[in-house]
C-alpha cells in the first residue's frame, strides 16, 4: 500500500508514532506495564480508536455492564490480553456466540485447527487424497466414514500440522463437516464488518508487519563470529534507526537519530542451537554472567524454552566482549545488541503474540473481508521504513544476509549463464499462473524481469519467512501457527503464498541446511508440506520449471555443502561431501520434491526432459557407495563407521527415486509408456556412462572414498573375474538400478520387445555417441550384473565368506535385506533379475548368473568344489543360490502389473501371514520381524485385523496377542524370500504337520506343493522361467545332486530339500515360452556326455537309496508332475533312465503313504497327548501368574499347615544366614507409616455420596460383574454420567474432613536377628552419607532397606510365639453360660466382696490361655526385682523402647501406648479395604489375604497380646500394679454395658472395641457375645447416622436426584425393606424430627434404599471382624465357608461367625411384642436415650460413616488423548496449555500441576509441593499424559511407573509407540490401585528403583 499520511486516521498515525517512541519512553526495558501499554495501543488502532471494542471483546460489551466499567475491567483485570479475556470473562445471558468449537472451525474455509502434542489425528484412507490429509477430533464424525479405512494417531509435536477439513483439494470423496458450514443467521450476521473497521484492520496489519520487518532486517549479528563485531556494536546501533517519515512524521526534516536514539546500554544475548548439553550451557552462562548458579539455570531454561535470553547487560562494551568470548568458546551462539534493538525485537515478539490472538477472534473467523485483508497485507510488498543503508549488508548473496538496501538475495542453485548442460538450466519464460487481480492487488509477479536480478524487494510474506531464522523458538511457533491457520488455508490466496514461497525456496533451504540453530521449528517443515501437497500448487510449480531449482538445491548441497551454484572440477562432479551427507536435514528437500512430483497430474509436468536427468545426477552421488573389498588374509583392525551415513541417508534417496518413478502413474497409458521408455533409456545411458568412466575423466578414486562399485574396463572381464573368484569392489547401494526397476514396473509395458528395444537403443546410442572409443564388450549384462552381484554378496556375507571384514558387513547386510531398505534394495534387485531373465535368452544369462555366483567353472568342469569357497561355506552358498532361483520363480509381487496400493496390500499380507503363522504374537514382537516401513503403513493394522484374531489382555501383566486365522494358513510358502534357513525349516515342519493332521499320511510322506506363477497373469514377464530350459542349468542341478550324494543326505538335509523343491517348481513349466525354448522336461531327460547321465536318472537313483528315504515322496511328486499318462512321456523317461521301472514312481504313491490302523491310532494318541500337555502347561502358567507376587514383594512362602497349626516364619536371618551366635531374638521387618485410604462418606458431596452406596452389596465380587445386580434409576445414570463426562478425569476425593491418615503396618516377610538388625543399621549410615542424591531411606525416620528385597522398613518385631493352633470354630461358638453384657454394671458389682479379684483371676487366666508364647521366649522378658537382667532381656527392652519411640513419633501429638491396638486395627482395616472388589468367585475374604498381609496382622496381634501378658505377670523392670491392666480390660467391657452402650454408639469405633475386649469364658463373656453386641451397636450407630444425614440433607432431593435414586440390590425382600423402614420411623419418633419429605419417606421404595444403605455400611465391619477372627485362629477345621444358601456376603459372614444376620437383627430390633430380646432392648434403650437427651455438641460424636464402597483413585479417560482434546487445549478450562507446559495429573484429587516448574514460595517442584502440602494422599501419584507414564513420590524420593494405558494392540505405549492412541486398561488400573497404592507398595517400589539406580540426581530421570 502507498503510505499517504492524509489517508491515515489519527489512531493509525498515533500507532506509528507510538511504535517509534516506545523504546525511549519505556527506558529500553519491556516490562509488564510496557507490554500492556503496547497491547492497548494496538487494540486502540485496530478498533478505530476504540469504536469497535465490542468486535474484539464481545462478551465484555454485550451485557448490561456500563462502558466505563467495561473499559476499566479491560485495562485493570484483563490487561488487554485476548487469552485473559477468553478465560476470565463470563458469557452474558443475552450473548449469542458462534457455534464454533474452541480453536477450531472457520466457516466456509478449511478448519486449519493446529494439531498439538497429545491430540488425536484421524486419517481416512478412503476419503483422503493422500496420507498427509487429516481430520481433527472436532471434524471427524464416525458415521460419515463407516466402512472406511481409518487410522488414528497421536500428534507428537507441539505443531503437528493442521486439520484439512474443508479443503477441496485434500479429499477424493467429499463429505460435509457438521461444524464447517451452517446457515445460522446469528453467525451469518457477524460476517459483515463495518468498512472503517475493515480499513483500520488492514492498515494496522500493514504497519505492524512493516515494523517487524524493519526491526528484524537489522537483527543479524548472531550469524557473525564474535570477534568480527568486537568494535562495531555501537556503530551498528547508531546506523539502525527507523525512518520518522514512515512513522508519523512525514513532513518534518529531522534526523532519524533524534527520534530513535540508541541506548547507552548493551546486552549480551545467547541463542539456542540444539547442540550443547543443558549442563554445558549453564556452565558457560555462569562463567559469562559471574552471577549465582541459579541465575545461570534460569537463563539456560529460558533459552531452552523460548530460544534466546539476555545473559548480562552493561554500558562497558569491552566487558561484554570478554564475556562473549567466554560464552562462545564452546560454540554457543551469541551477540551483543544495543538495548534499544533488543527492546524493539521483544516488541516484535509481543506484536506477533497479539496478532496470533487476533486471528482467533470470532470477528476474524467469521469475516471473509478480514481474512482476505490479512492475506493481502502479507502478500503485498514491504514498505521499507529504514532510512540508512544496511550496515551489515553484502554486495553478493551471502547466507542469511540482505544487501545494502535490505533487498532479498535471489539464491540460484543453477548457473544461468551455462546453457550447455540443459538439464541444469532454468530461465523462467513466463509469469506464475496466478489470477491477475490478485497480482495487481499484491503488486506481485508483474514483470518477468523481476526474476533476473540478483537482489529484489519482496513481499512482506517473503521477508517474514526469510527472516524467520532470526526469530526465536517461542515466536516462530506462533508465526507458523498464523501461517497454517490463517494464511495458506485461505483458498483465494493459497496460490500466491505458494509462488512467493517457491521464489525464495533455495535461500530458505540454504539457511535451513547450514544456519538454523532450531531446525525442528524451521518454516520449511510447516509450509512445504501444506503448500506442496496441494495438487494445484504442485502442478503450478512443475509447469513453470521451478522443480529444477529445487533439484539443483539438493544436488549442490550434497556435493559442496552449499545450495548456491559453485564451480566444481569435472573429476569432483559426482563426489559427495561426507559432511553434507551427515546433515540429515536435506531429506526435507527430497520430500518436498516427492510431494511436488507425486501430486502433479498434467502431462507437461512429468514430460519435462530435464526431470529424469536431474534425478539421475542426484542418485549417481550414491551409486555404488560405500564400497567393500573382501579381506582374504587378515582381519581388519579398524572398521570405519562412514557406511552408516550412507545407509541412513540412502533410505530418503530411495524414497525420492520411488516418488519420481511413481509420478508417471498419474499419466494416461500412452503418455506413461512414452515417458517411461524415455526415462528408462536415460537411466540405462547413465549406468553405461558410469561403468565406462565417461563421467570421470581421471583415475578412479580410492576405496573408502568414492567409487562406483567396479574397477574393471569391460563387462566380460568382470564376469570372468567373478567366475574365477577374484575380488571386486562391491556395494549394497545402487539407487540408479532401483530407479530403473521402478520405472519398468510402473511403465506396465505390454511387450518385452519394447523394453529390449529401448535398452539396446540406449547401448547403441552410447556406442555411437562415443565412437572414438572401442566398446566391443558393451552388452546388456553390464546392467543386470549389478543386482545379481548384490544378491551374491548378501549370500556370501550370510555364509561367512566375508568374516574377516568384521561386523560392519553383517550390519550392512541386515540393513539391506531386513530393514526399511529391503523393498528398495533386495526386492528391487530381485525384480530386476526377474525382468532380465524374462527378456534375455537363457543361453546368455544363465552362464552370466553362474559366473557371478562363482559356480560356472565348477558346474562345467570335473571339480569337487570351486576354488573360491571353503568346504564349510560351499554347501551354504549352493543352498543360497538355489533359494534365489526359487524366489525368482515364485515371488510375483511386482510382476502382475498391479497398482502400488494393491502391491503394498499384497506385501503387507504376505509379511503378516509368513511371520504370524508360527503362533500367537504380540503386536510389537510381530513388528520386530517385519521391516518398519511395512508395519508403519496405515494399512498394516487394518490388514492384520482381517487376517488374525485378536485376544485382549485379561490381566494386569497380560498383553494382547494376534493369532493367524485358519483360512490364511493355505497361503504359507515355506520358501518365502525373507525366511532364513532356520525359519525355512520351521515353516516346512509347520506346513507338513498341518497337512499331516488333515490327511492319513505319515510325516515323511507329506509333500509340499510348490507355489507357481501363471504366465497369463504376468504379462511381459510370462517367460521368466525360460532359463530353466538351459542345458547349463540342468547340468548345474546334476552337479549339485552328485555333490549331495557324495557327502551324504544326513549332512545335506537342507540342501537336498531346497534343490528338490526347485526341481519340483521347474517341472510345473508354467512360465516357459515353449514355442521358442522348448520345455524343462527336455533338459530333465537329456543325457549329458560329460556325466553320462541325466537329471531324471540322478533323481531316480535316489529312489533306490534308503539314505534319501525321507525324500522319496517328494521325488515321486516330481515325476508325477509330468503327464505320465502319455506314452511318449514314459518312453522318454525310459530312454533317459537306466533300468526304468515305472512302478517305483507311481504305484507307491498311494500304497506307501497310506497309514495302517495301528499307525493311525498312534498318531491320534500322540496328538491327544500333545493337546493334554499343552493344556496342562497353560493351566500351570495361569496358576503361577495368579499366585505369584506382582510387585517385587516377599519371597517368603506360607508354611504348610501341619497338625500343630499355622507356623510363623521360620528362623532364617537374611544377614548372617543363621551363622551368628547369641545374636538375640529373631524378628520380622515391618514398615509403620501413615496411610490415606481411610475415607468417610462425604454426605455434603452429591457425587461421592451416591458413589459410596453404588457398589455391589457384596464386596467380594467385582463391581461390574457381580452376580447380584444393583438396580439403578435413570436419575442415577444421568447424574453420574454427566458428572464423569464433564470431569474428563476424576472427580477427585477432595473433602479433607472425610479423609483420615492413620498409622498402619506392612511387612516384606523377611527377618533377621536383633543384633544383626542393629549391626545392619550401623552399616547403613555410612552408606547414606556417601550418596550425592536423596537416599530412599531416611535415618531420621529410623528407616532402612531390607537387605534382601530392598523394601522400605522402620521397625523390628521379635517372633516369640509357637504355632497358631487356635480353633476358629471354638472361638466363635456361643458359650452355654454366656451372660448378657448389657447386664454387666460396674457400679453395681465392683464393690461386692471379692468380685474384682475374681475378675482379675479370670482375666489373667483368659489371657494366658489365649497366648501362644513359646517357652524359649518367656525368659527373654521375664524379670523380677531380685535378679539382674540378662543381655537378652536388655536387648528386648531396648527393642521395645525403639518401637515405642517410633510409634510415638508417628502418632504425635496423640500420646500413644505401645500395647494400644490402633496400629493393628488400622492395618486390619486397610487389608480389608484393599480386597474390596477382588473378584475371586465369591470366596471368603480371608482366602483373599496375601501371605505377607496375614503374617503382618498375626505378628502384630500376638505381639499386642504378649505385651498384655507382660503387664499381667508384672514382667517389667520396675514392679507395677497389674490391676491397671485389668481395669483397662474392664473399661473396654464397660463400653458394651447397658450403662455406657449408648455413648459407645454415639462415639465409639466398634471394631476397636471388639479387638480391645478379651473374651473371659469362665466369666460367661465369650467372643461371640462381644461380637454380637458390637454388631448390634454398629447397626444402631449406622442407622442413626444415616437418619441424621438423610433428614439434614432433605432426603438429598435436588435438581439431579433424591435418596430414592441410590442403587438397590434386586434381591432385597419386602420383609427386609419393611424392617428398615420401621427402624427409620422409630428414629424419627425418638428424635421428634419433622421430615419435610414425608412423601419420600413413605414411598415403598424407601425401605429398600434404607436397607441397602445399612447393608452396605455394615458389610466392611463384618469382613474386618472375620479377618480378625482368622488372624487369631488359624485352625478353620469345621467351619463352613460355602454358605450356598446365603445371597449377601454380610449374611454369609454372619453365618460363619455364628451371629444373627442383619435382617434378623432388624426384625427383632423393630419388633413390638412384649418378649424383648437383648437386641430389642438395646434398640429401645437407645431410642429412649435419644428422646431424653438434647442435640449433643460433643465433637467426638460420629457424624459420618466409614466409606462402604470400593476405595479407588480418580476415574481416568478411556482414551488418553481426551485429556488433551477435551481439557488441556480448551478455553473452557482457561487454556491449561498456556500455563502448564508438561501437565501432571494427581490421581488422588484430580489436580493438574506442571511437572517441569517449581512451586510458588517453595524450593520443591509443583508435584512434590502438591503431594506434601495440598493433597491428602500419603504418597504422590501423578499421571504424565505427555510422557504416558506415572510419577510416584514418597517423602524425598520418587520414581516412574508404567501408566495403565495400552495401545490398541494391548501393549504399553513405549517411546517408539507414542504416536498410537492409548486406551485405559481397567484391569491394569485396578491392579495398580490395589497392589501398589492400597497395599502400600509405592514406597517399596521407589526404594528399590532408587537403590538400584546410579543416577546422581534426586530421583531417576524420565
Amino acid at each position: 500500500m502507498n503510505n499517504q499520511t492524509p489517508l491515515d486516521p489519527p489512531y493509525i498515525e498515533g500507532l506509528k508514532r507510538f511504535l517509534l517512541h516506545m523504546p525511549m519512553n519505556s527506558n529500553y526495558e519491556l516490562d509488564e506495564a510496557s507490554k500492556k501499554l503496547l497491547r492497548k495501543n494496538l487494540c486502540l488502532a485496530i478498533s478505530c480508536g476504540g469504536q469497535h471494542y465490542q468486535s474484539l471483546f464481545p462478551k465484555l460489551f454485550a451485557g448490561d455492564l456500563p462502558l466505563n466499567e467495561a473499559l476499566r475491567k479491560l485495562d485493570e483485570e484483563i490487561n488487554w490480553l485476548f487469552a485473559e479475556y477468553d478465560t476470565c470473562v463470563p458469557t452474558p445471558d443475552n450473548f449469542v456466540a458462534s457455534a464454533q468449537k474452541p480453536f477450531s472451525h472457520q466457516r466456509d474455509l478449511p478448519c486449519a485447527r493446529v494439531f498439538r502434542r497429545g491430540e488425536p489425528i484421524f486419517k481416512c484412507s478412503t476419503c483422503a487424497l493422500d496420507e498427509t490429509c487429516a481430520l481433527c477430533a472436532f471434524c471427524y464424525h464416525p458415521d460419515q466414514h463407516q466402512g472406511h479405512v481409518i487410522n488414528v494417531t497421536v500428534c507428537q509435536r507441539e505443531n503437528g500440522g493442521v486439520c484439512d477439513c474443508g479443503d477441496p483439494e485434500a479429499w477424493v470423496h467429499q463429505f460435509n463437516c457438521r461444524d464447517g458450514k451452517t446457515q445460522d443467521s446469528d453467525f451469518e450476521a457477524v460476517r459483515e464488518v463495518p468498512e472503517d473497521f475493515h480499513q483500520a484492520f488492514a492498515r494496522t496489519i500493514d504497519i505492524l508487519l512493516d515494523y517487524i520487518i524493519d526491526v528484524m532486517c537489522q537483527s543479524d549479528l548472531q550469524f557473525d563470529f564474535p570477534w568480527d563485531m568486537s568494535s562495531s556494536p555501537k556503530k551498528y546501533a547508531a546506523s539502525n534507526p527507523l525512518d520518522p517519515k514512515k512513522y508519523g512524521y512525514p513532513h518534518e526534516n529531522f534526523e532519524p537519530c533524534e527520534f530513535d536514539q540508541p541506548s547507552d546500554k548493551f546486552s549480551l544475548i545467547a541463542y539456542n542451537n540444539q547442540v550443547h548439553h543443558f549442563r554445558d550451557a549453564i556452565q558457560r552462562i555462569h562463567l559469562a554472567s559471574k552471577k549465582l548458579p541459579e541465575f545461570a539455570v534460569m537463563v539456560a531454561d529460558q533459552i531452552h524454552r523460548h530460544g534466546r535470553a539476555r545473559v548480562i547487560q552493561s554500558r562497558n562494551l569491552a566487558l561484554l566482549f570478554e564475556r562473549q568470548k567466554s560464552l562462545s568458546s564452546t560454540g554457543l551462539i551469541s551477540c551483543i545488541r544495543n538495548a534499544r534493538d533488543e527492546f524493539r525485537e521483544n516488541m516484535c515478539h509481543e506484536i506477533l503474540l497479539w496478532i496470533g490472538g487476533l486471528v482467533e477472534r470470532d470477528v476474524f473467523k467469521s469475516s471473509d473481508n478480514l481474512k482476505n485483508a490479512l492475506c493481502q497485507s502479507f502478500c503485498s510488498r514491504w514498505d521499507k521504513g529504514i532510512p540508512h543503508a544496511n550496515f551489515n549488508g553484502t554486495q553478493g548473496p551471502k547466507r542469511g544476509k540482505l544487501d545494502a538496501n535490505f533487498n532479498l538475495p535471489r539464491v540460484e542453485p543453477i548457473n544461468p549463464s551455462n546453457q550447455s548442460d540443459q538439464k541444469w538450466y532454468f530461465n523462467p519464460a513466463e509469469k506464475w499462473d496466478v489470477p491477475s487481480d490478485l497480482s495487481e492487488q499484491c503488486q506481485y509477479d508483474q514483470n518477468i524481469l523481476d526474476y533476473t536480478s540478483q537482489f529484489f524487494q519482496g513481499s512482506r510474506f517473503q521477508y517474514m519467512i526469510y527472516l524467520d531464522i532470526r526469530f526465536w523458538k517461542s515466536i516462530r511457533v506462533v508465526l507458523h501457527t498464523i501461517y497454517s491457520t490463517s494464511l495458506i488455508t485461505n483458498l483465494n490466496y493459497k496460490a500466491v503464498f505458494c509462488c512467493q514461497y517457491v521464489d525464495i525456496y533455495p535461500g530458505i533451504a540454504d539457511m535451513f541446511l547450514a544456519l538454523d540453530g532450531e531446525p525442528e521449528v524451521n518454516i520449511m517443515s510447516t509450509l512445504s508440506t501444506q503448500l506442496f501437497t496441494c495438487l494445484s500448487n504442485s502442478t503450478r510449480i512443475i509447469d513453470r520449471g521451478e522443480a529444477s531449482r529445487i533439484f539443483a538445491s539438493i544436488f549442490n548441497f550434497l556435493r559442496t555443502g552449499n545450495v548456491p551454484y559453485m564451480e566444481t572440477p569435472v573429476k569432483d562432479q559426482y563426489k559427495i561431501s561426507l559432511t553434507s551427507l551427515k546433515n540429515r536435514r536435506w531429506g526435507q528437500i527430497l520430500f518436498d520434491i516427492g510431494y511436488i512430483l507425486g501430486r502433479g497430474r498434467d502431462k507437461n509436468l512429468i514430460l519435462k526432459d530435464t526431470s529424469i536427468p536431474m534425478v539421475c545426477d542426484i542418485l549417481t552421488l550414491f551409486q555404488g557407495k560405500p564400497v567393500m573389498i573382501r579381506e582374504k588374509e587378515n582381519h581388519i583392525e579398524y572398521e570405519s563407521s562412514d557406511y552408516t551415513a550412507f545407509f541412513q541417508a540412502v533410505l530418503v534417496i530411495y524414497q525420492f527415486a520411488e516418488y519420481v518413478a511413481h509420478a508417471i502413474t498419474n499419466l494416461t497409458p500412452e503418455l506413461r509408456r512414452e515417458t517411461a521408455l524415455y526415462s528408462i533409456s536415460y537411466v540405462v545411458h547413465q549406468l553405461i556412462s558410469i561403468e565406462n568412466k565417461d563421467l570421470i575423466q581421471t583415475a578412479p578414486i580410492d576405496h573408502n572414498s568414492t567409487d562406483y562399485g567396479c574397477d574393471f574396463s569391460s563387462t566380460e572381464d568382470s564376469l570372468d573375474r567373478a567366475s574365477a573368484g577374484k575380488e571386486l569392489k562391491q556395494s549394497f547401494l545402487h539407487p540408479l538400478h532401483s530407479l530403473l526397476g521402478w520405472l519398468i514396473e510402473f511403465a506396465r509395458l505390454d511387450s518385452k520387445d519394447d523394453l529390449l528395444r529401448v535398452i539396446n537403443d540406449a547401448i547403441d546410442g552410447f556406442r555411437s555417441k562415443h565412437s572414438t572409443f572401442q566398446f566391443e564388450n558393451l552388452k546388456m549384462s553390464l546392467i543386470y550384473q549389478y543386482p545379481i552381484r548384490t544378491i551374491v554378496l548378501s549370500s556370501q556375507i550370510k555364509s561367512g565368506y566375508w568374516v574377516r571384514n568384521g561386523f560392519s558387513v553383517r550390519t550392512q547386510l541386515q540393513l539391506y535385506k531386513s530393514t526399511n531398505l529391503r523393498d528398495q534394495g533386495y526386492l528391487r534387485d530381485l525384480f530386476l533379475i526377474q525382468t532380465f531373465l524374462s527378456i534375455v535368452p537363457p543361453e546368455i544369462i544363465v552362464p552370466d548368473i553362474l559366473k557371478l555366483w562363482s559356480f560356472y567353472e565348477w558346474a562345467t568342469n570335473d571339480l569337487i568344489s570351486p576354488m573360491i569357497y571353503d568346504a564349510d561355506i560351499f554347501p551354504y552358498m549352493l543352498e543360497e543360490c538355489l533359494s534365489s532361483f526359487i524366489h525368482i520363480l515364485t515371488e510375483d509381487l511386482f510382476l502382475r502389473g498391479a497398482s502400488s496400493d494393491e502391491t503394498t496390500q499384497k506385501k503387507i499380507r504376505n509379511e503378516i501371514i509368513h511371520n504370524l503363522c508360527f503362533g500367537p504374537m504380540s503386536f510389537s514382537k510381530l513388528c520386530t520381524q517385519i521391516p518398519e516401513h511395512i508395519s508403519a503403513d496405515k494399512r498394516f493394522e487394518v490388514t492384520l485385523e482381517k487376517l488374525s484374531t485378536y485376544k485382549k489382555p485379561k490381566t494386569a501383566k497380560d498383553t494382547g496377542t494376534y493369532t493367524l486365522k485358519e483360512s490364511c494358513l493355505e497361503e504359507i510358502n515355506p520358501f518365502y524370500f525373507n525366511y532364513n534357513i532356520n525359519k525355512k525349516d520351521d515353516a516346512i515342519k509347520f506346513v507338513k504337520e498341518r497337512l499331516q493332521l488333515t490327511s492319513n499320511k505319515r510325516y515323511h510322506d507329506i509333500v509340499i506343493e510348490p507355489k507357481v506363477m501363471s504366465k497369463e497373469n504376468l504379462g511381459m514377464y510370462g517367460g521368466i522361467g525360460n532359463f530353466t530350459t538351459s542345458p547349463l542349468f540342468a547340468v548345474f542341478l546334476i552337479k549339485i545332486l552328485r555333490f549331495v550324494k557324495s557327502v551324504g543326505a544326513n549332512k545335506m538335509e537342507g540342501l537336498i530339500e531346497t534343490i528338490l523343491h526347485l526341481i519340483h517348481i521347474c517341472c510345473k513349466e508354467k512360465t516357459i515360452t515353449h514355442h521358442i525354448y522348448g520345455c524343462f522336461f527336455d533338459q530333465f531327460c537329456q543325457k549329458f556326455t560329460q556325466f553320462n547321465t541325466s537329471l531324471a536318472q540322478e533323481l531316480y537313483q535316489l529312489l533306490d537309496n534308503d539314505t534319501f528315504k525321507s525324500q522319496h515322496s517328494k521325488l515321486r511328486a516330481i515325476y508325477t508332475s509330468f503327464d505320465l499318462k502319455q506314452t511318449s512321456t514314459l518312453n522318454t523317461l525310459a530312454g533317459s533312465i537306466d533300468n526304468f521301472d515305472v512302478s517305483k514312481i507311481m504305484v507307491c504313491a498311494s500304497d506307501m503313504t497310506c497309514e495302517n490302523e495301528d499307525d493311525r491310532k498312534k498318531r491320534l494318541a500322540k496328538g491327544r497327548q500333545q493337546k493334554l500337555l499343552a493344556k496342562f502347561k497353560k493351566q500351570q502358567s495361569l496358576f503361577l501368574k495368579i499366585n505369584s507376587e506382582q510387585y517385587d514383594g516377599s519371597d517368603t512362602e506360607m508354611a504348610d499347615a501341619e497338625l500343630e497349626g499355622w507356623q510363623f516364619p521360620e528362623t532364617h536371618c537374611i544377614v548372617c544366614q543363621d551363622t551368628a551366635q547369641e545374636a538375640g531374638p529373631f524378628g520380622l521387618l515391618t514398615h509403620i507409616s501413615k496411610s490415606s485410604e481411610f475415607r468417610k462418606v462425604p454426605f455434603n458431596n452429591q457425587y461421592w455420596f451416591l458413589k459410596a452406596f453404588s457398589d455391589n452389596s457384596s464386596l467380594n465380587v467385582h463391581p461390574e460383574f457381580g452376580h447380584i445386580p444393583e438396580n439403578v434409576t435413570t436419575g442415577w445414570k444421568d447424574f453420574i454420567t454427566r458428572i464423569e463426562d464433564e470431569a474428563i478425569f476424576g472427580p477427585g476425593f477432595t473433602d479433607h474432613e472425610c479423609i483420615e491418615r492413620n498409622v498402619t503396618s506392612v511387612t516384606c516377610g523377611h527377618g533377621m536377628h536383633f543384633l544383626c538388625y542393629l549391626q545392619y543399621l550401623s552399616t547403613c549410615r555410612p552408606r547414606l552419607s556417601q550418596l550425592t542424591r536423596n537416599p530412599p531411606d531416611v535415618v531420621e525416620n529410623r528407616e532402612f532397606l531390607c537387605p534382601l528385597c530392598k523394601s522400605l522398613n522402620n521397625m523390628f518385631i521379635p517372633l516369640l510365639w509357637a504355632n497358631n493352633n487356635r480353633s476358629m470354630k471354638e472361638f466363635v461358638e456361643r458359650g452355654n453360660e454366656d451372660v448378657e453384657l448389657s447386664e454387666i454394671s460396674i457400679l453395681r458389682n465392683i464393690h461386692q466382696d471379692g468380685w474384682f479379684k475374681r475378675f482379675m483371676e479370670n482375666n489373667t487366666d483368659s489371657v494366658r490361655k489365649f497366648l501362644i508364647l513359646a517357652p524359649s521366649s518367656i525368659e527373654m522378658f521375664r524379670s523380677n526385682s531380685f535378679m539382674s537382667s540378662s543381655d537378652v532381656q536388655n536387648d528386648f527392652r531396648l527393642l521395645i523402647t525403639n518401637m515405642y519411640k517410633l510409634l510415638a513419633m508417628l502418632s504425635f501429638p496423640v500420646d500413644f501406648e505401645i500395647e494400644n491396638p490402633v496400629v493393628f486395627v488400622n492395618s486390619l482395616k486397610f487389608a480389608e479395604i484393599s480386597l474390596r472388589g477382588l473378584d475371586t468367585n465369591d470366596i471368603s475374604v480371608i482366602n483373599q489375604l496375601s501371605n505377607n498381609t496375614l503374617i503382618n496382622l498375626r505378628v502384630f496381634n500376638e505381639f499386642r497380646l504378649t505385651l498384655m501378658e507382660m503387664e499381667v505377670n508384672n514382667w517389667t523392670t520396675q514392679p507395677t500394679n497389674s490391676a491397671e491392666f485389668h481395669l483397662k480390660q474392664l473399661s473396654h467391657l464397660q463400653m458394651l454395658s447397658a450403662d455406657h452402650l449408648n455413648e459407645t454408639i454415639l462415639c465409639g469405633d466398634f471394631l476397636e472395641v471388639l479387638v480391645n475386649c478379651i473374651p473371659i469364658r469362665v466369666a460367661g463373656i465369650s467372643f461371640n457375645s462381644i461380637l454380637r453386641i458390637c454388631f448390634s451397636g454398629l447397626i444402631i450407630q449406622t442407622a442413626n447416622i444415616l437418619f441424621s444425614q438423610i433428614v439434614a440433607n432433605n432426603f438429598f432431593e435436588n435438581e439431579n436426584f433424591n435418596i430414592l435414586d441410590v442403587p438397590v440390590s434386586e434381591v432385597i425382600s419386602d420383609r427386609e425393606a419393611h424392617a428398615a423402614s420401621s427402624l427409620f420411623m422409630n428414629l424419627q419418633q425418638a428424635k421428634s424430627s419433622s421430615v419435610r419429605n414425608n412423601s419420600i419417606a413413605n414411598d415403598e421404595r424407601f425401605g429398600y434404599v434404607f436397607y441397602s444403605m445399612l447393608l452396605k455400611s455394615v458389610t466392611p465391619f463384618l469382613r474386618q471382624a472375620l479377618i480378625y477372627v482368622y488372624v487369631c485362629c488359624a485352625d478353620v477345621e469345621g467351619v463352613d465357608f460355602s454358605n450356598t444358601d446365603m445371597i449377601f456376603e454380610a449374611d454369609q459372614i454372619c453365618q460363619i461367625l455364628n451371629i444373627p444376620t442383619l435382617n434378623s437383627m432388624l426384625t427383632v430390633m423393630t419388633a413390638n411384642n412384649s418378649s424383648q430380646t437383648e437386641e430389642n432392648h438395646m434398640m429401645q434403650s437407645f431410642l429412649t436415650f435419644l428422646k431424653n437427651s438434647e442435640e449433643p455438641e460433643d465433637p467426638l460424636i460420629k457424624t459420618s460413616l466409614d466409606y462402604p464402597g470400593h476405595v479407588r483413585l480418580i476415574n481416568l479417560p478411556t482414551r488418553l488423548d481426551r485429556f488433551f482434546t477435551e481439557y488441556y487445549y480448551l478455553e473452557k478450562y482457561q487454556n491449561p496449555h498456556l500455563t502448564i507446559e508438561n501437565p501432571a495429573l494427581c490421581m488422588y484429587c484430580a489436580s493438574v500441576v506442571d511437572v517441569q516448574k517449581g512451586a510458588i514460595d517453595s524450593t520443591y517442584g509443583q508435584c512434590s509441593a502438591h503431594f506434601a502440602s495440598e493433597c491428602n494422599n500419603s504418597v504422590g501419584i501423578f499421571l504424565l499424559p505427555k510422557e504416558r507414564s506415572l510419577v510416584l513420590l514418597h517423602r524425598n524420593g520418587g520414581s516412574f511407573f508404567d501408566a495403565p494405558y495400552l495401545d490398541q494392540h494391548g501393549e504399553l505405549s513405549g517411546e517408539n509407540k507414542k504416536g498410537k492412541t492409548a486406551h485405559l486398561l481397567k484391569e491394569r488400573y485396578e491392579d495398580f490401585t490395589r497392589n501398589m497404592w492400597l497395599m502400600h507398595n509405592i514406597p517399596n517400589y521407589i526404594a528399590r528403583r532408587l537403590d538400584s539406580t546410579i543416577d546422581a540426581g534426586g530421583w531417576e530421570t524420565l
